[in-house]
């Protein structure tokens, strides 16, 4: 597809909507996790741990992926992946033990990883690859915005309620969405 046929193909901007979303959600996590953990009284090594092992295990759902996305469209692929990391958000927002912390890392880590192997996957098997760079150069810089803007929200939200409630809940629910 012509960048110009694509931007007309519904599958595009619901690819753009997941791949931002995705993003939106990793950056503010990422950005904001160790001191949410700190909040909640863990030590710096295990709140810092936690994001460590949060990428280790997007290790597992990058292999996952390219396995699954062989045998499977990747329209169900992503809706698995994108709520393995909603279910992880929601551990570490009841992180009240260790078994969550833990939990998070793995299901948002899985889901992470699965997500960066089957967007482009699912892009290309929408447009085609002939114009396949230029229609993931155009959606790039969207996607950009929204993984730097979201911690940023998540930060004025904490400042403004004093918890990290609702920043994580919309990326929970966003993600599951």
């Amino acid at each position: 597809w012509r960048m110009r046929d694509a931007l007309k193909m519904p599958a595009l901007w619901i690819q753009l909507v997941l791949f931002t979303v995705l993003l939106f959600a990793v950056n503010m996590i990422a950005t904001h996790q160790v001191a949410y953990l700190r909040d909640l009284q863990y030590s710096p090594m295990l709140s810092a741990t936690a994001l460590g092992l949060m990428l280790g295990a997007s290790i597992i759902g990058r292999l996952a992926s390219g396995v699954l996305g062989m045998r499977f469209e990747g329209r169900y692929l992503a809706a698995v992946f994108m709520t393995c990391m909603s279910l992880g958000i929601v551990a570490l927002m009841n992180a009240r033990s260790m078994i969550f912390v833990y939990l998070y890392s793995i299901l948002s880590g899985i889901g992470f990883g699965g997500m960066i192997v089957i967007l482009p996957h699912m892009m290309a098997e929408y447009v085609g690859r002939k114009h396949f760079a230029r229609v993931v150069g155009w959606t790039t810089p969207i996607v950009a915005v929204a993984g730097a803007i979201s911690p940023v929200f998540a930060g004025y939200l904490f400042d403004a309620t004093g918890s990290y409630a609702w920043p994580f809940g919309i990326a929970a629910a966003l993600l599951f969405v």
